[in-house]
Order: C-alpha cells, then structure tokens, then sequence
C-alpha cells in the first residue's frame, strides 16, 4: 500500500498545517497509550513541558489541532484546573502522512529523525523504512540471502548493511558507478 494520501480539515478541502501536525504527533507519541476516542485529563503546564513551549503557545496549538480535526479539547475552568484531551486522528495515519512529506520534499535526515523517536511503532518504523528504501530506489535484500548474493561474484555490486530500528538487517546492493 502506498503512503501518498492527504489529510484534510474536517468539512473543508484546506491541506493540514504541517507545524501542527508535528506538534500532534509529538503529543501522541508521548501519549502513545491513550486511544483514538479515549479522553485524558492534563495540565497546560504538563503540556508545555511536553512540547517544549509556553502555555499560552500551547494554547494555541491546541485551538488549531481543534479546528483541524486532531482531537477534541475542553480547557480546565478556573487557573491549575485540568483540561481533557480526546484524540481524534490516529498516529499512525499522522505520522505516515508527516513522513511522506518530509520525503517528497526530500528532507531524508529529518524523516529518519522522525523514525527514530520514542515510541513509534515498528510496524510503523518498518513501513516508513521499506517506503524511504523504495524512494531512493535501493532494493531490500533480507539478510537471510546475503550469502546468495556475497556468492555470487561481481564486480558492479558493492553490499552495504544497514539496520533499521525494528532490529532487522538487510543487505543493501549499492551501484558504485552512480557514485
């Protein structure tokens, strides 16, 4: 299945802000337990901490994730009050539309960054890095064949391994002429 989609504003044809959309996936994966539809209770100041920003910023941040149909928010009444958060938009679905950005604007240093956070997923993680492989057009070789391929000589092929954070090693086929 191929990671190319958009997400839109609930009832609009507007494409989401992507500064909001990085804010969001930061907040899910530090909330990665909570489910979609489920609601917490949290602290501005919990939330600023978080995300590295101030409470009035957060504040902010949270009115545009409203709008844009990330969750759902209801701010504590009175001041140290807590407010309660339900999230809306699944992170995988975020995340795999973040990514895809961050490589069709070939920013490969920060989609790899954004792979290598806290609590992503590795179902997620080895989607993302089967996706990254197939863009820069590098063929995957489980490392199980490597033998197969070290066998067989060949001066044109130069193997390379590389890890992905899901554990797995794959054998990687690097053309030295393109170089």
């Amino acid at each position: 299945m191929e990671l190319r989609f958009l997400l839109f504003h609930i009832g609009t044809d507007e494409v989401v802000s992507i500064k909001v959309l990085e804010y969001y996936i930061e907040l899910r994966l530090h909330y990665s337990d909570v489910g979609e539809g489920q609601t917490i209770k949290v602290r501005l100041d919990e939330l600023a901490e978080t995300l590295y920003s101030s409470r009035r910023n957060i504040t902010r941040l949270l009115k545009s994730m409203v709008e844009e149909g990330y969750l759902r928010w209801q701010p504590g009444k009175g001041r140290g009050n807590a407010s309660t958060i339900q999230f809306i938009q699944p992170l995988n679905v975020a995340f795999l539309y973040h990514f895809d950005d961050l490589i069709q604007q070939a920013k490969y240093k920060e989609a790899i960054r954004l792979l290598k956070k806290k609590g992503v997923s590795p179902p997620i993680r080895d989607r993302c890095y089967r996706y990254l492989m197939r863009e820069l057009s590098i063929p995957g070789i489980p490392l199980e064949e490597q033998g197969k391929l070290l066998g067989k000589s060949s001066s044109r092929l130069r193997p390379t391994m590389v890890s992905t954070e899901t554990g797995t090693w794959r054998m990687i086929r690097r053309d030295s002429r393109k170089r």
